[in-house]
């Protein structure tokens, strides 16, 4: 799995992140892998996923290109939060968002 976007934003608190946290699903020889499921899940904190579902725990399939993606919405609180994305075979990722 490949950190694609998203990482090291900074959003004022209860806002929508602008860059939706992005990974890509490769196989052995780099090509994009679709219809794979990728696990999304906030570190907590009050952060949940607004798109393509709401909660703090989503799945993703990933499209023709091998791309999952998610939004977060920052919660009240300021500072650095995380956000996972996993997958069966793969290497998990980890995101950071902050809130300020």
């Amino acid at each position: 799995m490949l950190k694609i976007r998203g990482d090291n934003q900074t959003v004022p608190r209860n806002t929508v992140v602008p860059i939706p946290l992005t990974v890509r699903i490769v196989d052995a020889q780099g090509r994009p892998v679709a219809g794979v499921p990728v696990t999304f899940t906030t570190g907590g904190g009050g952060t949940t996923f607004v798109a393509p579902a709401i909660g703090a725990t989503i799945v993703v399939t990933t499209d023709a290109s091998g791309l999952a993606k998610a939004t977060i919405q920052m919660g009240s609180g300021s500072g650095s939060r995380t956000a996972q994305a996993s997958a069966p075979g793969t290497t998990a990722v980890t995101f950071t968002v902050t809130g300020t």
